[in-house]
């Protein structure tokens, strides 16, 4: 028989705790917040309380307080040999705090939980959770595993960033019980929330300003010049200002950071907003920027010290069953390379025992900043829009070069742990920095250039 009071005693023994500590916890209680007694660490100063308030809603704090407790599992009495197994271990910590002995006992109860099938169950489908990318010409084959690294690469200025946002923005619609944190570390947060807002939208300003040669500078003129509530009433009325109506429907749960933190700093930060929120991925651009915390520097090669991170990073992954998707680049074009050519893992600006490690690798070749299609290697490319394979490289057609806003974004898996290595032709929108399915309408016309 399962001992249920363990729980009980816990969270009693915790309210107890809370009843004992300083007048700033009524604070919080009375902002309608709820924090462990040691979860507060501040001085009377410290406007701690009000800032959690204002990031976090009540609903965030306490499901992570019931996930707390969730995690402590039914004790059977028989096998503990306790009739109070809550309080088993208090009288042999005598110089250790309340709250140390609440944590002591926390773990414990964990460590030793016997063989429970249903919780193998558990772990097993926590191992395979994955998601999806929102492109279904990917996700017929791949998905973004949970628990190994997944890795978005590119040659310079060919649309990583741009790539890993729509990811965001397709997962963040897909799941909606799921917060996802995205850390720049080329970019500010308002560039890349700016770029979110423009992406959401459908539609581009049709007025021209002068000066103003993109739709992403003309939202940023609109977000400077006007007032933000009449933009707002726009939104949910004007069909060029519905970007933003659309990003506001998700944007509580999607966290942009460019703190630019060091390794450790950033592993403190995935940590903490995994333990507050259900993360559904945690997205680094790009990862070579992450500066290296001088107190875990072992090598004298930059090399090795920036495996050193991909390595921290992979294991947080694991620990917590959360994708984390990162953006790297591809070593300069080498000469007699096409851009298809270089999309290869030798190119590879990562680790060679870390590219055997990730679950997913995928390159991808903007065909507006490309010289040509196909290989000069003898590798045969399908596209769709020619009858037969592209045996050798042929200049890139203007079709996908011009002012209009449509071209293509090649994308071709080098690795997949779960699944086939295939290509993909994506539709790209540079207006709106929006990236699609290709539909039948738009396959046709292209082709039609394409002669």
């Amino acid at each position: 028989m399962k001992d249920k009071e363990v729980k009980k005693n816990l969270t009693e023994d915790n309210k107890k705790i809370t009843n004992e500590s300083s007048d700033s916890q009524d604070t919080a209680i009375q902002n309608d917040i709820v924090l462990k007694p040691d979860d507060i660490i501040h001085t009377p100063t410290d406007d701690t309380y009000n800032k959690t308030k204002v990031c976090f809603e009540k609903r965030d704090l306490d499901n992570k307080s019931i996930r707390e407790i969730d995690k402590i599992p039914d004790i059977d009495k028989e096998d503990l040999k306790s009739n109070d197994f809550s309080m088993l271990l208090k009288d042999i910590f005598p110089d250790k705090t309340e709250a140390e002995k609440f944590k002591i006992n926390r773990r414990f109860l964990k460590d030793a939980t016997p063989f429970d099938i249903n919780q193998l169950s558990i772990e097993l489908k926590n191992e395979y959770k994955s998601l999806i990318t929102g492109f279904s010409e990917l996700d017929k084959s791949i998905c973004i595993s949970a628990n190994a690294l997944n890795v978005i690469t590119g040659m310079h200025k060919h649309g990583k960033t741009v790539f890993l946002l729509n990811i965001m923005l397709n997962m963040v619609k897909k799941y909606p019980e799921l917060h996802f944190v995205y850390y720049t570390y080329e970019e500010s947060k308002s560039e890349v929330e700016v770029k979110l807002i423009n992406m959401s939208g459908n539609t581009y300003f049709s007025n021209n300003i002068k000066g103003l040669t993109t739709n992403l500078d003309r939202w940023k003129y609109e977000l400077r010049t006007k007032d933000v509530n009449a933009i707002k009433d726009l939104s949910d009325k004007n069909s060029e200002y519905k970007g933003l109506f659309n990003f506001l429907q998700v944007s509580k749960r999607i966290h942009v950071v460019d703190s630019y933190y060091n390794n450790e700093n950033l592993l403190d930060s995935v940590k903490s907003f995994c333990n507050t929120f259900e993360i559904g991925a945690i997205f680094v651009d790009p990862y070579q920027k992450i500066a290296l915390d001088h107190s875990t520097k072992v090598h004298s090669s930059e090399w090795n010290n920036k495996n050193t991170i991909m390595e921290q990073l992979s294991s947080l992954s694991r620990k917590n069953h959360v994708p984390i998707i990162l953006s790297s680049r591809l070593s300069s074009r080498i000469s007699n390379y096409t851009e298809y050519d270089m999309l290869t893992e030798n190119n590879m600006l990562i680790p060679e025992d870390i590219i055997q490690e990730a679950g997913l690798i995928v390159s991808i070749q903007n065909y507006a900043k490309s010289k040509f299609m196909g290989s000069k290697k003898g590798n045969k490319i399908k596209s769709r829009f020619y009858k037969e394979p592209i045996e050798n490289s042929i200049v890139t057609p203007e079709i996908f070069k011009t002012k209009k806003p449509e071209t293509i974004m090649l994308v071709k898996i080098l690795v997949n742990r779960y699944g086939p290595e295939l290509e993909a032709e994506l539709l790209f929108n540079r207006w709106l920095l929006k990236i699609s399915d290709l539909t039948p309408e738009v396959i046709q016309r292209i082709k039609e250039n394409c002669k």
